[in-house]
């Protein structure tokens, strides 16, 4: 038997959410299932173009298989993060009687658009341990996203690009130079 994972009850914070209800029966989880709008931010988060990289990319499986995100595959991006959600569940808790199958998904704009990188990667990172009890996480297409949003993300970071590339005993850090310039 085949059951679709319920869309998690919002008055419920999302960290809290790990409870699921079977039959009346309360089976308490470590993993949960992820609210579309967290999806959708994340989505969201990749389609945040950058110069010079452009659209989001990511590499897996073979490593052959290649995707790309755009608003053309932001719906079977965002459904391919949620089966992955389903597929970890079913691997965590394989003598559930019932499967965990993800509804269907549909990209839309996020409530809210101005996720600062770390609150991105904080959401990207709960997302990871909500899916990444699949056998398959490793060399997962969702893996593979996850990976390339995190470095865009942290890409994004303030400051981040201001630190050296190779660090010498010549290196400083800001915090250095900004002091001996003063």
């Amino acid at each position: 038997m085949t059951r679709s994972i319920p869309a998690p009850n919002p008055s419920i914070p999302s960290a809290d959410r790990r409870t699921q209800h079977s039959n009346e029966r309360r089976t308490t989880m470590s993993a949960s299932t992820v609210h579309p709008e967290h999806i959708n931010v994340l989505i969201w988060a990749g389609l945040q173009r950058q110069r010079p990289s452009g659209d989001l990319h990511w590499y897996y499986g073979n490593p052959t298989d290649a995707g790309v995100l755009t608003t053309a595959t932001a719906t079977a991006t965002g459904q391919m993060l949620l089966d992955a959600v389903a597929t970890s569940l079913n691997d965590a808790y394989p003598d559930r009687p019932e499967r965990f199958t993800a509804d269907t998904y549909t990209y839309r704009r996020p409530v809210h658009i101005s996720w600062t990188a770390p609150e991105l990667l904080s959401a990207l990172h709960g997302y990871r341990y909500q899916a990444s009890e699949a056998c398959n996480w490793p060399t997962s297409e969702a893996a593979a996203f996850v990976d390339a949003l995190q470095l865009r993300l942290i890409r994004n970071i303030p400051g981040y690009s201001a630190g050296p590339w190779c660090v010498g005993p010549e290196s400083q850090p800001t915090a250095v130079k900004a002091r001996t310039r003063g």
